[in-house]
């Protein structure tokens, strides 16, 4: 999937230390180029390199990814928990107005000992909605706390981390590897390609061939560079083909998709009417 950087080049899927990412400050990123290659090539076409930023998963889980798979069980546990309340005759629209203990207090009185499977349950989804609440305003996540809430919910934590391996989770790209690097995470790496930096091709030329945190005084314009986790900006690796075009590929369709509205029922109903009367 990568292979070593070729010394002084910059060029699409060359992955350097040194990036930024607005979620991860201070924490050690790096930046994977996805300008074209015939622009890098020429210079007249490109005086900017873009980049998207990579962070460990380990990091990545604290934030961006630990956010994702929280909303996740949040709305499975209340769904559950109004399916609860509507079964007992009451409308689920209380949980507009009240939080979760105030409801469970209010329809699952005498929460104890010698309470009931059901009155137990309620709590303790509502306990753990509460819990999630009050995660999700975090700027960055606890991990005991995350840890405790995902193993609670395996099965759809299981699921978002298993999107994110194989590529399927809008706006993450997975990569094992970043090549040799200080820093480095034995999980593996997630680019944000939501999120586009650049640097001037100047920059992306002096990164090439390594530049220090030193080196930037003498420029005028660095771009987005951040030197907090690393002294030296320099290309650690590049990814092969078909990886990089994967990754464009990927990259691409968050800005070019086109949302249709649904079809309706009238328009729906008699094509499934029409099988009935199907002819042979």
């Amino acid at each position: 999937m990568l292979e070593k950087p070729v010394l002084g080049k910059i060029t699409q899927g060359t992955i350097f230390t040194a990036a930024c990412s607005e979620n991860y400050p201070s924490k050690p990123v790096w930046g994977l180029c996805i300008t074209a290659r015939c622009d890098v090539v020429h210079e007249n076409k490109a005086q900017v390199f873009n980049y998207v930023p990579i962070v460990r998963y380990d990091d990545w889980l604290l934030a961006d990814g630990g956010r994702i798979i929280l909303d996740r069980i949040y709305v499975d546990l209340l769904n559950a928990a109004k399916n609860t309340i509507t079964s007992l005759g009451k409308s689920d629209t209380v949980f507009d107005s009240y939080d979760p203990i105030q409801i469970a207090n209010t329809f699952f009185p005498g929460m104890g000992e010698k309470a009931d499977k059901a009155t137990k349950r309620f709590h303790e989804t509502a306990a753990l909605l509460m819990s999630i609440q009050a995660l999700r305003s975090c700027t960055t996540i606890e991990l005991n706390k995350l840890t405790s809430i995902c193993e609670s919910q395996k099965k759809i934590t299981d699921k978002a981390v298993r999107e994110l391996w194989s590529n399927k989770l809008l706006g993450y790209y997975f990569i094992p590897t970043v090549g040799e690097t200080d820093n480095h995470s034995n999980c593996g790496y997630v680019a944000l390609l939501r999120e586009i930096h650049h640097i001037p091709r100047s920059v992306a030329s002096a990164i090439g061939k390594g530049l220090s945190k030193e080196d930037i005084k003498t420029l005028s314009n660095v771009g987005s560079l951040c030197f907090d986790a690393f002294d030296f900006s320099y290309p650690t690796g590049r990814l092969k083909s078909p990886w990089v075009e994967h990754l464009m590929q990927q990259f691409s369709l968050l800005f070019t998709r086109i949302g249709l509205p649904d079809p309706t029922v009238s328009t729906l109903s008699p094509l499934i009417e029409a099988i009935k009367h199907v002819h042979t």
